[in-house]
């Protein structure tokens, strides 16, 4: 039997983007099947354990962090004095400078690419950091929970600012991993990280390739299995959806947003923009206005 963990259980308030929940097993117990309706970053900080998902079985140890996406199924199973750290957030209620994230490739290896090529790569592309790191973001953490129990004036703006904090250096320790698995990783993360910088620009094929160190048709493999789309198909989601962004503003037109995501044709924009979003540019941004 599966249970479901809902945000309300663990965010004291309905606009609450993260929450913290620590983990301590002195003797071996069994943690339930369950999934959550949140995303959660796991620190392991003690002991060992075996993770169970709907698809495969792992051993997790000190040091390793990952992701776990929204429905996942999973549980914690055969626990020895394992201690772990859960960070819950909400991706859309957090404020974070997402753009300057998206950026590094070792974000893109530990958040967008790993949990897409967990079961392909049997784990081994996980993040594992060393004990002087665990304890740097030990202690980030622990100023996390700090700001969620006082929460005096401004803890919002702290907690975010430390969530950011810890995002960045992780991105940094996954871009020291130097396992055959991660370097993958960190070569996608390369090319994801090139468009994230420029997507306005007419990015060819071959220079996505190139910033992964890898030939146009392994790349273009990898890449579609990494992200279920091609390059060019993911470029052009990618345009729509800086487009969408810059629309939430409602003085900025649907022709000034087409021109500064690189497209030229404000009737192609409007096509593809309603063929991804799901309505035309001038509904989306009617829309936002309404909320």
């Amino acid at each position: 039997m599966t249970v479901t963990y809902h945000a309300a259980d663990y965010f004291r308030e309905s606009t609450q983007p993260i929450a913290i929940m620590r983990i301590t097993d002195k003797r071996p117990t069994l943690c339930p099947s369950h999934s959550h309706d949140f995303d959660e970053l796991v620190l392991v900080l003690r002991g060992a354990a075996t993770h169970t998902t709907d698809e495969e079985t792992y051993t997790l140890k000190a040091g390793d962090i990952f992701l776990l996406q929204g429905r996942q199924t999973h549980s914690f199973r055969e626990q020895w004095g394992f201690s772990y750290v859960n960070l819950l957030f909400r991706p859309a209620l957090l404020e974070l400078p997402w753009s300057a994230l998206r950026v590094l490739p070792g974000y893109q290896a530990l958040l967008t690419l790993e949990p897409a090529l967990r079961r392909r790569h049997e784990f081994q592309s996980r993040l594992h950091v060393t004990a002087a790191d665990l304890r740097y973001l030990h202690t980030l953490v622990s100023a996390m929970e700090v700001e969620l129990s006082h929460r005096e004036a401004g803890y919002e703006a702290v907690l975010t600012a430390h969530f950011a904090q810890l995002l960045v250096y992780l991105a940094r320790c996954y871009a020291r991993m130097s396992t055959p698995s991660s370097q993958q990783l960190l070569q996608l993360g390369a090319a994801l990280s090139l468009l994230e910088r420029q997507y306005m620009t007419p990015l060819r094929l071959e220079e996505l390739a190139n910033a992964a160190c890898m030939s146009v048709s392994t790349f273009s493999r990898a890449f579609k299995r990494a992200t279920g789309f091609s390059p060019i198909s993911y470029l052009l989601r990618l345009r729509i959806h800086k487009a969408a962004e810059l629309l939430r503003d409602d003085a900025v037109s649907v022709a000034c947003a087409a021109e500064q995501v690189g497209f030229t044709d404000s009737n192609y924009f409007t096509r593809q923009f309603t063929a991804i979003m799901g309505v035309c540019p001038r509904i989306y941004q009617r829309s936002i206005a309404l909320r």
